[in-house]
């Protein structure tokens, strides 16, 4: 199961970093605020069948369909580790069904 952390950032008080890991992968990567308020405006600007602040990855082949919200509690940006880390393998490495990300 994934991990998300949040640590204060050492040399700017009023920022962080969200460590997000893959234990599965030995894959670690982290994120500053402003990292996660970009991938807040991407997700909230797409829209998935007229529902706005929806992403969604599909594979080629059908498959099981996962659903991630994130952003549940407005003031913990953290959930929005998990969508950055994943847009970039998805596409990639989404063999089948569909991966579905929602701003809630």
């Amino acid at each position: 199961m994934p991990v998300v952390s949040v640590i204060p950032h050492s040399r700017r008080p009023r920022d962080f970093f969200c460590i997000f890991s893959f234990p599965f992968m030995n894959s670690e990567r982290s994120y500053t605020r402003d990292e996660l308020r970009e991938a807040f405006e991407e997700l909230r600007a797409s829209t998935v069948q007229g529902v706005k602040g929806v992403r969604q990855f599909v594979a080629a082949e059908a498959g099981p369909q996962v659903a991630i919200t994130v952003s549940t509690h407005g003031n913990e940006p953290s959930g929005y580790a998990p969508y950055l880390a994943l847009r970039e393998l998805l596409p990639v490495q989404l063999e089948r069904g569909s991966v579905t990300f929602v701003a809630n």
